[in-house]
Order: structure tokens, then C-alpha cells, then sequence
């Protein structure tokens, strides 16, 4: 088993990436554009410059960054009364911590949106940090965000399992010579991520049981 542990937020940890896909579909038309059903897969776990980037792509006239504060603010009021966690999310940490393992959360999400929703979701005090994308020069699917929260936690990346439900966090993950690890929620991946990670499970669950027996 390896020494730390690093977790994505949004479709990891919490039952909110799908709701960021929808956020990314339907504030389209708010800006006068037709809504693009790749734009949801191309944005996933990306952040700060390559998430204006990627939304360029796809919306050139658009002004990018209130784009992504209106998609934050769609989010945000749906969100406002509950939080769900993903599946088998206590037994991990719980896993974790009986084990001695230090975790972290790596999130492209500002940095109040990370603690609220954590905190709201009654897991935030699991972790010795909580590092935003916003807090790196480069957002995933650069490496800096894992190889910074893996020296947050005085460990080395090689040393940290990362768990990642996005093409773009494995991407950062690999590059970061992090374990990674996908949990798909929203975007199954495509053959490079397959390469690119150390293992893909149904569930945080399944690469619990896995860790359990030594696999990974």
C-alpha cells in the first residue's frame, strides 16, 4: 500500500459531477449558443487556462470566465440543501485513516467551494489538505495540483495513490507520476486514459477491496 492518498472532488468524492454536465449544457443558450453535448466530456477536471481553453474551442465569442461562473452558480444552487457522496466514499477514508495514510483533495473548484461542500457533506475534517486548481500556475490536466498536494502531505507523487473520475485528472495524475486510479461517473474513458491509468474500478469500493488485497 502505498503512503498517501489524493482524491477529486466533484464525481469522486461527491455526487456533483453531473450536475456540472448539466451546467455546462444548458447555460449555452444563456449566451446566445447552442448547447454542445461534447463540451460537458471536454471540460471534465479541467481548470483554470484549459478550461477557458477548451470552452474557446467550442465558443469563441463566448467571454469564458463568466461562462464557468455562471456553470459555479448553477451548481451552487442546486447543491444548496444537500450533498450527496458517492458510493463507498466513508469506507475509503475510513480504510485510510484506520491505516494511517494521510489524504488530500485535489479539485479544480475554488477553494470556498471545496471546504462549503465538503463540510456540508460531513467529511472535510478527513483530510490534512484541501488544494484548489486555482491555487497551481497550471489546472489539470497539468501534473502541478497532485505533485503540490503530494508535497502538502510531505510525501513524494510516486508515493500517492490519486483517485479521479475524469479523462483530464488521470491525465494530470499520470503526469504527475502519481498511482492513478479512475472511478468513472459521468465520462467513461477513451483508450489513451486506459493506458495512462494504473487501474480503472466501478466504485471506491472496488479499489478499496483492491488496495485491501494488495493489487494496487
Amino acid at each position: 500500500m502505498l503512503k498517501g492518498a489524493i482524491f477529486d472532488m466533484d464525481g469522486t468524492l461527491l455526487d456533483t459531477e453531473r450536475l456540472y454536465q448539466e451546467g455546462w449544457y444548458n447555460v449555452a443558450e444563456e449566451f446566445g449558443e447552442t448547447p454542445s453535448r461534447e463540451l460537458p466530456r471536454a471540460v471534465s477536471g479541467a481548470s483554470g487556462p484549459k478550461m477557458e481553453e477548451i470552452l474557446h474551442e467550442f465558443y469563441p465569442k463566448v467571454d469564458a470566465r463568466k461562462y464557468v461562473e455562471r456553470v459555479v452558480d448553477y451548481v451552487l444552487k442546486k447543491t444548496a440543501e444537500k450533498i450527496d457522496l458517492m458510493p463507498n466514499v466513508k469506507e475509503i477514508l475510513a480504510f485510510f485513516k484506520e491505516n494511517h495514510v494521510p489524504m488530500a483533495v485535489a479539485s479544480s473548484s475554488p477553494p470556498d467551494v471545496i471546504r462549503k461542500n465538503l463540510s456540508k457533506a460531513g467529511i472535510v475534517e478527513e483530510f490534512a489538505v484541501l488544494l484548489s486548481g486555482e491555487e497551481v500556475e497550471h489546472g489539470k490536466p497539468a501534473p502541478d495540483i497532485f505533485i503540490k498536494a503530494a508535497e502538502l502531505l510531505q510525501l513524494l507523487p510516486q508515493e500517492c495513490y490519486v483517485f479521479e473520475d475524469s479523462i483530464n485528472g488521470i491525465h494530470a495524475a499520470a503526469a504527475a507520476n502519481c498511482a492513478a486510479i479512475m472511478i468513472p461517473d459521468q465520462v467513461q474513458p477513451d483508450e489513451e486514459t486506459k493506458k495512462l491509468a494504473l487501474a480503472i474500478y466501478p466504485s471506491l469500493g472496488a479499489a478499496c477491496a483492491a488496495i485491501k488485497r494488495g493489487e494496487i
